[in-house]
């Protein structure tokens, strides 16, 4: 369903000043599964700002806000699931800090070895029923793997044209940044002035991930949440039912590091005769 979330929107920021955004995670909440054949349409809710510039007035402004919040309603006007985006800025004078620089991370071969090992070892559960019954507080929900990543887990623009169909390409001259993530377009060297053709902004690009204020490329967000998903719906099976999922950003990911996804159970209710 969160492909058919409102885009986010940034804000605007006037000339001089600089605007680094930081996705802070996603909440999902789901009353009904979604069938084949089901129509869904979105409906989107104001957004919410709120200011949480440290009150000391040392640091710069910084303003959290809830961007891309909705309702989805299937044809039967029944809403079956709601989502909320969590999004922090921080406007800043002039160029905004570097992070540390992470440098590339080399693998021995018996790191690959195991890596090798967990993604091999994945098993969906599928239609073998895990009943309530046989869970306990404390259960293992195993581990999988997404990594190393590359950039071609990204997946940039859309697929090619059929063949004899390619379009004439535009050209961008330039538009001037004014912050945020700039994930088409050009930026220009804070050093020499010339102006560097971006190609999938932060997430393809060093140059426009340190333009920005990181330290490399990272990931895009989905390489986190999506295996997070899939290790939940491994372990419960055909027959289980997602009601809630929620993920926070901690650190941002450098493009060429290994995630490893596990899990376990700690808690386990009845809630109005539904067993959780």
């Amino acid at each position: 369903l969160e492909r058919l979330k409102p885009m986010e929107s940034m804000l605007k920021t006037r000339k001089g000043l600089f605007l680094t955004f930081y996705l802070m995670g996603h909440d999902y909440e789901y009353y009904q599964p979604v069938r084949p054949g089901d129509t869904i349409r979105t409906w989107e809710l104001r957004p919410t700002l709120e200011d949480s510039t440290n009150l000391s007035g040392k640091e710069p402004r910084k303003f959290r806000y809830v961007d891309g919040q909705c309702d989805y309603i299937n044809q039967r006007d029944e809403i079956i699931g709601a989502f909320k985006q969590y999004v922090e800025v921080t406007l800043h004078e002039g160029n905004p800090p570097v992070d540390k620089y992470f440098d590339d991370y080399g693998y021995a071969q018996k790191e690959l070895d195991y890596l090798a090992e967990v993604f091999e070892s994945e098993k969906p559960r599928g239609a073998e029923i895990r009943y309530w019954e046989d869970v306990n507080v404390g259960d293992d929900m195993g581990t999988i793997t997404d990594g190393p990543t590359t950039f071609m887990h990204m997946g940039f623009g859309p697929p090619p044209p059929p063949p004899g169909e390619v379009p004439k390409r535009t050209f961008t001259r330039y538009e001037e940044p004014l912050g945020g993530p700039v994930m088409m377009g050009y930026v220009p060297d804070r050093d020499t002035g010339l102006l560097y053709p971006v190609h999938g902004g932060r997430h393809g690009y060093d140059r426009a991930a340190q333009f920005e204020g990181g330290p490399r490329a990272w990931i895009y967000n989905v390489q986190s949440r999506y295996p997070m998903c899939r290790l939940i719906t491994n372990w419960i099976g055909d027959d289980g039912f997602v009601c809630k999922f929620g993920w926070r950003h901690i650190w941002r990911t450098p493009v060429g590091d290994a995630l490893l996804i596990n899990g376990k159970v700690v808690k386990k209710y009845v809630d109005n005769g539904e067993h959780l």
